[in-house]
Order: C-alpha cells, then structure tokens, then sequence
C-alpha cells in the first residue's frame, strides 16, 4: 500500500473551511474583505490601506453594512457604488469587488483576525532613540530577508519541506501586505526627502 502526501496551501485551506475572501476597490483604496463560514459565530473583516484616513484599516465587525443593508445579505456583485461600513469604519463606494484568488493573499487576511494593539507613543526610555529605532528595525528586517534570498540552496531546502514552505509564504504575504500599506502612508504623508 502506497502512502500520498496531499500539499494544499492554508488559502486552500481556508476556502474549503467556508471562508469568502474579496479583492474590493474603492474609489480611493483597495481592501480585503473576509468573511467568515455561516456555521461559525458569524462576523466579517476589513483590511487595507485608507488613502483617506492615512492608516491602516483592521476592523472586525459581526453586523457589517453595505449601503444600508447587511453584508451577509448582499451578494458581493451588488455591492458596487456603495460603501462599506464596519463598526465606525465607512469606505468611499465600492468600485469593484471580487473574490480573491491569490492563496497567500488568503491566508494571510484570514489569519491576522486579532489586529495588533496601537501603540501610544514611545515610553520615556525609548524616546532617546525614537524614531531611530525603528528605521534599524526596519534595516534589520531587510538584512534578514536578503540573507534569505542570498543563501545558497536555502529556498530549494524550504520549498522541499511543504509546511515550511507554506509558512514562509504566508509571512512573506504578510510582508508584503505591510509593505504595500507603509508606502501608501508615506505617499499620503507627501513625504519628501530632504
């Protein structure tokens, strides 16, 4: 008897667990929309970079609007030329909206359904160094992933090791997502180098 080893990637994962993610443009931003299986307690996310709040929009909403009506009761054809509303969070009209086909894309909405605490502000001890700080944060996590990308052999080696592989392409995702979201900030910022 021959044993199969079955790949399937967590975006897979997640359709097949009766989640809907969607690719929605506004007339000012792009968001993600997911939401979650009927069978579970029923609630909806928004994720994206607001071009016109200046930030990035992370909010979980178990009664989300579209228009005036229910997002649970509005087919995702219907929702263009009107806005999104979760909790105090309202989009500009949707432009379009369809369902996303990218797995890493997929899996990295879905998994960051706990949003990261705001911070207030650097404590006393930091604010020596702040915001110095964080641009060596920032320069840190560029080495890491040039080291990735630089190594030899060291990404044949994960994409041979299926979970491995999965998870780098998540992170990787959410990198990317990050990245798509600080520069859409600093845009909106007009910021200028000196």
């Amino acid at each position: 008897m021959s044993e199969k080893t079955v790949c399937v990637s967590l975006g897979e994962l997640t359709r097949t667990q009766g989640w809907s993610v969607y690719r929605v443009r506004t007339e000012a931003s792009t968001y993600h929309v997911a939401i979650a299986p009927p069978q579970a307690h029923r609630f909806a996310l928004l994720r994206g970079y607001s071009v016109g709040a200046g930030r990035m929009i992370d909010v979980r909403d178990s009664a989300p609007r579209v228009g005036a009506e229910s997002l649970f009761d509005v087919a995702p054809t219907s929702w263009r030329g009107k806005p999104l509303a979760f909790g105090t969070t309202v989009t500009s009209p949707v432009i379009e909206a369809a369902t996303e086909t990218d797995a890493m894309l997929v899996t990295a909405v879905t998994s960051a359904l706990v949003p990261l605490p705001q911070s207030t502000g650097p404590s006393e001890r930091d604010r020596v160094r702040y915001p110095e700080d964080w641009i060596e944060h920032t320069e840190a996590v560029a080495a890491i992933l040039r080291h990735l990308y630089r190594r030899p052999g060291l990404l044949e080696e994960i994409q041979r090791r299926g979970a491995l592989h999965e998870r780098l392409n998540v992170a990787l995702a959410e990198c990317a997502l990050l990245l798509r979201a600080i520069a859409g900030k600093l845009a909106s910022a007009g910021s200028v180098r000196p």
